[in-house]
């Protein structure tokens, strides 16, 4: 897929969730809510594209810069199972799908001062910090991607719901995917098989 028609899928995913666009809007001015991930998936024939963001507190159990070495261990261990998206999903071996790229990054913002409130120091104060993942794969049979497999669940504890939004040329869906739920149902996005 190229570069441009890429933007365009991820373009019309963001027109097509106006509650998504003003809740990003929300989030990048330092709002999010814990135990809630978003997951953004772009299928445009064999190429699948993923967004993983997740605040600190559901992967590692803070959302400040590392103060020792649990802590740094810790983000480690995460960004290692994040950055590989065969930890995360469970492919069916059907789609035939292999990585092309991966990245995973765990950012922090301290915010010093919020919005219309009174300040002093405020030593208690965490901030906030996210986990940043994306994800880019080749399947060679994306038709057999109706139903993906998760384990994001499992890997992590403290979080309690996955937001996903999906797109493909075959539409879009929202969906919420809750704690214990094992699978993500593409079925209406993926085109059928045909033989």
């Amino acid at each position: 897929m190229s570069a441009k028609k890429y933007l365009v899928i991820a373009s019309t995913l963001s027109l097509l969730f106006p509650a998504t666009l003003a809740a990003e809007t929300e989030r990048q001015h330092g709002a999010h809510e814990h135990g809630v991930s978003q997951l953004k998936i772009a299928l445009d024939g064999k190429l699948l594209k993923f967004e993983l963001e997740a605040p600190g507190s559901d992967i590692v159990g803070f959302e400040h810069e590392a103060e020792d070495d649990t802590q740094k261990k810790s983000i480690q261990s995460a960004l290692s199972m994040l950055g590989d998206p065969m930890s995360i999903f469970d492919f069916p071996v059907a789609a035939g799908c292999s990585v092309t790229a991966s990245d995973a990054k765990f950012e922090t913002e301290h915010e010093e001062e919020h919005e219309g409130e009174k300040h002093d120091d405020h030593d208690d104060e965490e901030g906030h910090a996210e986990f940043h993942v994306t994800y880019s794969l080749t399947c060679t049979s994306p038709g057999s991607l109706a139903n993906l497999g998760l384990k994001f669940f499992d890997l992590f504890p403290n979080a309690k719901e996955l937001e996903v939004e999906a797109v493909s040329n075959n539409g879009q869906i929202a969906l919420e995917i809750m704690r214990g739920e094992k699978t993500i149902n593409l079925s209406s996005i993926v085109a059928p098989i045909t033989n």
